[in-house]
């Protein structure tokens, strides 16, 4: 999921070194590698890479967050790196460009879940308890 996730944040080309025709993969890896809505993400037509808010002067978000934008909204990716839970705290304010968008709350979903998960201000804050070696991916858009 963490791979994944980050080639799509990051628009890179998506690759697997395996026979298409004949996968012995495991059903959680199959799952993985067709999630429509993290490949979504790598395909949106903006095509604009993710930042590391930890390189963006000024940000106030906490852990290691990607955020880039895309056709009507945004998409960010917690990723914890650690061999240990890590608590993460996403700033909407910190998000390129969120001014222009002009929404006063946005939706969010968890593109691993495929499910909304609740709105939140443009001035919100997200908290999440990030499980070790993975991530979770969500896409705002505007409520």
């Amino acid at each position: 999921r963490s791979q994944l996730s980050m080639w799509a944040a990051l628009r890179s080309p998506l690759l697997i070194s395996a026979d298409l025709t004949n996968l012995t993969l495991s059903q959680p890896y199959i799952d993985i590698l067709s999630n429509t809505e993290v490949l979504a993400v790598s395909d949106d037509p903006l095509g604009k890479e993710s930042v590391r808010l930890e390189d963006v002067p000024g940000t106030t978000s906490v852990g290691e967050i990607y955020v880039g934008p895309i056709v009507g909204g945004y998409t960010a990716v917690l990723f914890n790196r650690g061999r240990n839970p890590q608590n993460m705290s996403l700033h909407l304010t910190d998000f390129p460009g969120m001014s222009v968008m002009r929404a006063s709350s946005w939706t969010m979903r968890d593109l691993w879940l495929h499910e909304n998960i609740g709105t939140i201000a443009a001035d919100g804050v997200f908290n999440a308890t990030v499980p070790e070696t993975d991530v979770i991916m969500l896409k705002f858009t505007p409520a």
